[in-house]
């Protein structure tokens, strides 16, 4: 005799992402429902200076690295090359933020640095340029390149990190030196400009 019609064997759905299975699980940068604001300006804690750069007074927040992060270049070193800028340049700039990622930050949204219009650091309010710590580990990019990420290869290139081709992947080896290089004097004269899309270390997933 032939069974009653059981609709629960005939959904194939069930257990997979089209009903929703897996879904809890999704990795996410948490956002906290308390605080308003977005995750790259909490901060949990800083140290504050300020430092004359022409006839603009910059207010500079560093957040302590973790272990095996550091930053490439100091607040010192902003504020030298800052000062070759344009005044009209800096009109538009209150504060420069050193932030540590958390490493689920530096997996879903790896970046070299932001630039703000509005900031909330803290007590610290205006337009910012962020920093973001960064690492010794290598980074992995698909072989497959936009026209405009194989410009940014070759960017990188010149600053000074070695680039390494295999069957798989193309794997960028940093080193202190090209670190500094990219930071110091191409994202934080590029953030100078109106802000846009952030420059990101891995764009292609």
């Amino acid at each position: 005799m032939r069974p009653g019609w059981n609709p629960v064997r005939r959904n194939r759905k069930i257990g997979t992402g089209a009903q929703g299975y897996g879904q809890d699980n999704e990795l996410v940068i948490p956002e906290s429902r308390h605080d308003p604001r977005r995750y790259f300006e909490q901060v949990s804690s800083c140290v504050s200076f300020s430092r004359s750069v022409g006839k603009r007074k910059l207010q500079f927040l560093v957040e302590p690295p973790t272990d095996g992060w550091f930053y490439p270049c100091t607040p010192d070193d902003v504020a030298e090359v800052l000062k070759y800028c344009p005044e009209v340049d800096l009109e538009t700039v209150d504060l420069i933020l050193f932030r540590q990622p958390t490493r689920k930050q530096r997996v879903l949204s790896p970046v070299w640095g932001r630039a703000l219009w509005f900031a909330e650091v803290r007590r610290w309010k205006g337009s910012a340029i962020v920093l973001e710590a960064q690492n010794l580990e290598p980074i992995s990019w698909k072989k497959s390149l936009t026209p405009e990420f194989d410009r940014e290869l070759k960017r990188l290139e010149s600053d000074g990190h070695c680039i390494v081709t295999d069957k798989r992947e193309i794997r960028i080896e940093v080193t202190a030196t090209s670190l500094r290089h990219t930071l110091l004097y191409r994202t934080l004269l590029h953030e100078l400009e109106p802000p846009r899309v952030s420059w990101r270390l891995i764009g292609l997933s």
